[in-house]
């Protein structure tokens, strides 16, 4: 079943962020009872409006990421809650082909709740348990998923089609009472739920769990598992396929969503899961750093897949450089930045591990390049995180960058500056530019009156008044109009860590590979142990023959290995 502290803490805020936006810390300040009184609260069931920011989706695709006003979020969160066991019988009579709908677990501090495929290295494994006698695998895709879903059809999943159309108006239906708070968090709009959020995912779910539902009464034999929007589908029979996909493509309709026809994939047997490089690049997740690094550019190349790129950062994440490798490396992973910004999460791994040795004249030539073309492109979710890169390794930003973010008006960026630049009150914050547009952005969010805790400027206006941002010792009023978010800002609860810091480790280390140094430092050690022993020097030379420590280190010297 769910828990009230566990929905409102735990993803609330789009993974895409910088990990300084968070909620982790909520249910430390306020207890179970006021959240749940929060969650009760009337608010005038006004409709809300919430922060939108341009994502990456691929190379060619964006997607538009939302967070909504907290206090909506609550309220749905304790919906969903006190509705458990109605919810929950939604998942399980779809036979749990879902693999990333809630299941019956209680989940650990850092969930929202439990699903059967926690990761998507978890989903592949359930996949891969419908191989066996199935020639064929089907690959179905939603199209447009998140923004196609029709609001009113959570009411059709939850209370049967017929029903809720009959009793569309009636308040006392669950149905009805999610479709309107779902609605009221993106100004009551009935076409599309907002990305990014684990309450939006639960929504989701109740809609294709329902779906999933009825394609089995249809094909109780069907083999197949569900990852969000993805179907995987398997047959022993190539001919089933056209009517698998008519029969998939009628249930959807039903709830206004469609399958995206340029993406059906049929692929025969035998079958593998996951990305076509990830075999070939393992095999030289041994060598040098460095070395690797060019190896995942050729394949990169060959795949033309960022997510190779990701993956064999992350691989040298694991590692800190001496100075001498670092200054080779360090220009290859400042043009993978500013080639790729949306890889900047991975990336600041690597940087902040190697703070110490990082060019930050070089680093700032970089940010500045891609907070130009960011900003020309709209790329909003990459200039957050250049804006984050200037904070975490204190650049030294001109008034005439300053301005070009805080302009955009991209409330995350503005937040992460504005907090940056108070380091330096005595100066930056006397710059009249500086000065102009704070008191432009405070005059717009004050001639929206009462209002404004509802509008695109909470976020802006609740951390500005909790730091004292827009006028120094004086707190921004409008915000401590609404009675909600004022109980927040007693309880001193912050939605913008500004002390976050990265857990930062010596070196770090591979739980699944060794480099060369680490297996011949296990290795000598091995050796040392046998050695050490209280053994006869007889039963030494045997134990050291039985494990050919001479043959190894041969292996060892050589390209073998």
């Amino acid at each position: 079943m769910f828990a009230l502290t566990n929905l409102v803490r735990n993803e609330f805020f789009p993974k895409e962020l910088p990990p300084c936006f968070t909620t982790s810390k909520v249910t430390d300040l306020l207890s179970l009872e006021e959240l749940e009184t929060l969650g009760k609260t009337d608010y005038n069931e006004k409709e809300s409006s919430s922060i939108t920011f341009s994502g990456y989706k691929a190379e060619t695709a964006r997607r538009k990421f939302s967070v909504p006003n907290y206090i909506y979020y609550i309220k749905l969160a304790k919906l969903l809650t006190d509705n458990s066991e109605k919810i929950f019988y939604i998942f399980e009579k779809a036979n749990h082909v879902s693999l990333t709908a809630p299941i019956k677990k209680t989940p650990d501090d850092l969930s929202p709740y439990i699903k059967i495929a926690q990761t998507f290295h978890d989903s592949g494994v359930e996949i891969e348990k419908l191989y066996y006698e199935n020639l064929y695998e089907l690959h179905l895709d939603i199209s447009s998923f998140f923004d196609s879903i029709y609001t009113h059809s959570i009411a059709w999943a939850v209370e049967g089609k017929h029903v809720a159309k009959d009793k569309q108006k009636d308040m006392t239906l669950l149905g009805n009472k999610l479709d309107c708070l779902v609605r009221k968090m993106n100004l009551n709009q009935t076409n599309g739920i907002l990305i990014g959020n684990a309450l939006s995912r639960i929504i989701s779910e109740i809609i294709l769990c329902t779906i999933d539902e009825n394609i089995q009464r249809d094909l109780p034999n069907l083999q197949y598992r569900r990852y969000v929007d993805d179907y995987y589908i398997f047959t022993s029979n190539g001919f089933e396929i056209p009517n698998i996909i008519s029969i998939v493509r009628k249930r959807l309709n039903e709830y206004g969503l469609s399958i995206n026809e340029n993406k059906i994939q049929i692929s025969e047997s035998p079958f593998i899961f996951g990305k076509p490089w990830i075999e070939s690049v393992r095999q030289y997740i041994h060598l040098d750093p460095l070395i690797f690094l060019n190896h995942i550019i050729i394949e990169y190349k060959n795949y033309k897949d960022v997510s190779l790129l990701r993956y064999g950062l992350k691989v040298i994440s694991l590692y800190e450089y001496s100075d001498k490798s670092w200054k080779i490396i360090e220009s290859k992973i400042l043009n993978l930045l500013a080639s790729f910004p949306s890889l900047a999460d991975v990336i600041i791994q690597i940087l902040i591990l190697n703070k110490k040795k990082i060019s930050k004249r070089k680093l700032k030539r970089t940010l500045y390049s891609i907070i130009d073309n960011t900003i020309n492109l709209s790329y909003d979710q990459e200039l957050i995180w250049m804006t984050w890169y200037i904070k975490v390794f204190n650049i030294d930003i001109s008034i005439e960058y300053s301005l070009k973010i805080l302009n955009t008006e991209n409330t995350f960026a503005c937040i992460i500056l504005l907090d940056y630049l108070k380091r330096d009150m005595n100066n930056t914050y006397k710059n009249s530019a500086i000065r102009r547009w704070r008191e432009k952005i405070q005059s717009e969010m004050e001639s929206l009156n009462d209002t404004i805790m509802r509008t695109k400027y909470w976020l802006l206006a609740y951390e500005g008044t909790r730091n004292k941002w827009f006028n120094g010792d004086r707190e921004f009023k409008k915000v401590n109009t609404d009675s909600c978010f004022k109980f927040l800002l007693d309880k001193k609860v912050q939605f913008y860590l500004n002390d976050f810091e990265y857990e930062v480790s010596t070196k770090k280390k591979s739980p699944l590979y060794a480099t060369r140094e680490e297996v011949i430092e296990k290795f000598n050690e091995l050796k040392n142990i046998i050695c050490n022993q209280n053994l006869s020097e007889k039963d030494k030379v045997e134990a050291i023959q039985v494990i050919d420590f001479d043959k190894f280190e041969k292996i060892l010297a050589s390209n073998e290995y």
